[in-house]
């Protein structure tokens, strides 16, 4: 919480003593009346609702959980240092977008508080559960497992369903739309990893050579 600033008055609550600047508008407002504080590169309420299209890569919940699928988990490495990349440029910040990505089973909990933090500003009512990132990291571990075994470790996609649908709350219609288009990227990792997915199922279950 910051200091109040001497007569000044929230922009969004004149009842109230304003506590901060924007970074974005210049404008004052209470420590309800922006994200996470002043200092730390974030945005106050009415601009970050201008912004929040470009906060996280939002994308068609059924195209996350093909790609991730068929992928391997290898797509939602991509799917966190996409969303990371977002929120660095909506924040202004200095994180690493590409760390937070490798250990995502660390971040996807920073990911979530970042939501929550993001749902709560808007006034929903939404709420992504912590126990959302626990139990990805325990069903990922199930990688580990004998085979075919290890294809359990796939349901570990099953815990990202609230944060995206969390993205799609919290972003505008234009921004839905236009990442909702396929691509030819799509098309590409289809007919990669189609084929591979096909035959690393059908080797889970193989006899092993004598």
């Amino acid at each position: 919480m910051t200091e109040a600033i001497v007569g000044a008055r929230c922009a969004l609550h004149p009842d109230r003593a304003a506590s901060g600047t924007g970074k974005r508008c210049g404008s004052v407002a209470c420590d309800e009346g922006y994200q996470a504080g002043f200092d730390s590169s974030t945005v106050c309420v009415t601009c970050a609702e201008n912004t929040l299209e470009s906060r996280y890569h939002v994308v068609p919940l059924w195209r996350f959980l093909l790609l991730s699928v068929l992928t391997w988990g290898t797509y939602e490495i991509y799917w966190f240092w996409k969303n990371w990349s977002a929120v660095k440029r909506a924040d202004g910040s200095d994180i690493w977008p590409i760390p937070r990505a490798i250990f995502a089973g660390i971040t996807f909990f920073m990911l979530i508080t970042d939501l929550n933090t993001q749902l709560a500003a808007r006034g929903k009512t939404m709420r992504v559960s912590i126990g959302m990132g626990i139990g990805f990291i325990i069903t990922s571990a199930l990688h580990r497992a004998p085979d075919p075994y290890s294809m359990i470790s796939l349901v570990s996609v099953v815990f990202f369903i609230p944060a995206v649908r969390a993205m799609h709350t919290l972003s505008s219609a234009a921004a839905i739309a236009e990442n909702a288009r396929w691509r030819v990227r799509h098309t590409v990792l289809l007919v990669i990893f189609v084929p591979f997915f096909l035959l690393a199922t059908v080797a889970l279950f193989l006899p092993e050579a004598g």
